[in-house]
């Protein structure tokens, strides 16, 4: 499958279809004006960093990460947004890991209050599953599935918190994991946005 960069894999996110991360005279750029994650309030575009030992990118800093992005899904939405920004910052100036993701992949919500946090959070849970799992990096499915399920918990959370983050959309996506569908799902929207991007 191809990726949102061309030439030889680049490290930190690359969004699928929608949205990519490049690097450009040392600085990540979107290279599309719709960035999905730029639906957060704040989002810091550091510089790269040069050393890819920088302990911030070794095993105690995704061991952090790691827990960030599970502590993030079972937070509440409306809370402290510097771990989500934290979060963020890291897998843009990650130098070693690279990430796939489908920003059509939890988009089609309706309701504005809980989407741009429950899209961000697909990408990040889709980052831990490829920090556990490094051989996985192009297995589009597992890291998207992974991804999803992340989203979702977050979305459960969100809506005991608050009923008005309730969306019809993404009460869909929880009946498909409790029935077992959601797989099939996720493979026809990475199909999809593999689909388009090869057309673009």
């Amino acid at each position: 499958m191809t990726t949102a960069w061309p030439g030889p894999r680049q490290p930190g996110p690359q969004v699928m279809h929608d949205v990519s991360l490049t690097k450009q005279r040392g600085n990540p750029v979107a290279n599309k004006t719709t960035l999905v994650l730029a639906l957060l309030p704040v989002i810091v575009f550091g510089g790269l960093v040069a050393a890819s030992d920088d302990e911030r990118f070794g095993p105690a800093g995704e061991k952090r990460i790691l827990e960030l992005t599970r502590s993030l899904e079972s937070s509440p939405i409306t809370g402290d947004k510097s771990v989500t920004q934290e979060v963020l910052t890291w897998w843009i100036e990650n130098p070693n890991l690279t990430l796939d993701w489908c920003a059509g992949m939890l988009i089609d919500a309706k309701n504005k209050n809980v989407r741009p946090t429950i899209v961000t959070q697909g990408l990040f849970g889709a980052g831990a599953y490829l920090i556990e799992h490094p051989d996985a990096v192009d297995d589009k499915i597992a890291l998207h599935l992974a991804g999803v399920q992340s989203a979702l918990r977050l979305y459960k959370t969100a809506v005991i918190e608050n009923k008005k983050m309730r969306d019809k959309y993404y009460d869909e996506l929880v009946e498909r994991w409790k029935s077992d569908t959601l797989r099939s799902w996720v493979e026809h929207k990475v199909e999809e946005c593999q689909e388009s991007e090869d057309a673009g």
